[in-house]
């Protein structure tokens, strides 16, 4: 993995963090009254039924990782994916029905331990993942490339000191 896809890894994995804080009292922090009123809610997630939200016709990061992880490790279970994915099972499993509808993927029960299934990439699920991760490290290399290797060494250190210090808090 380049420095920039590192970088672009950790700046998803701080995203995904904050988003599993508590949210904030609703009328403010300490008693202070909320900063921007009543809030609009958000809008309706864009996915269609049921599939996660994609942009530009990608999958969102964490399942677009999915198809990279496999294409680089090979077949696994889906515990340790969930693991490797930073992402609970349950979502896990939708993400992967998904692909499996897609024919990207396909679920095989493990020969060794007959009560756990092991997650391989079809053909057209290899071919997807070179294309993705390719599309990522593009998009890396761009989203950084207004640092020059000294600051994104110095980021890299700085994201990763946030991402542990707060994941042993979630």
């Amino acid at each position: 993995m380049t420095q920039n896809e590192e970088l672009m890894d950790l700046f998803h994995k701080m995203s995904a963090m904050t988003r599993r804080m508590p949210p904030p009292p609703p009328h403010g922090f300490e008693g202070h009254p909320p900063m921007h009123g009543d809030c609009p809610p958000p809008p309706p997630p864009h996915g269609f039924e049921g599939h996660p939200p994609m942009h530009d016709n990608h999958p969102p990061h964490r399942a677009g990782r999915l198809l990279t992880i496999l294409n680089e490790e090979g077949s696994m279970n889906q515990r340790k994916l969930a693991e490797m994915l930073d992402i609970r099972p349950q979502s896990l499993s939708e993400v992967i029905a998904m692909f499996e509808a897609d024919g990207l993927i396909v679920r095989e029960a493990n020969s060794e331990d007959r009560r756990e299934f092991l997650v391989s990439l079809t053909e057209a699920g290899k071919e997807t993942a070179v294309k993705i991760d390719s599309q990522r490290k593009k998009h890396a290399d761009e989203f950084f490339s207004a640092l020059t290797e000294e600051e994104k060494a110095k980021f890299l250190e700085l994201l990763k000191k946030i991402v542990d210090s707060h994941s042993e808090k979630l």
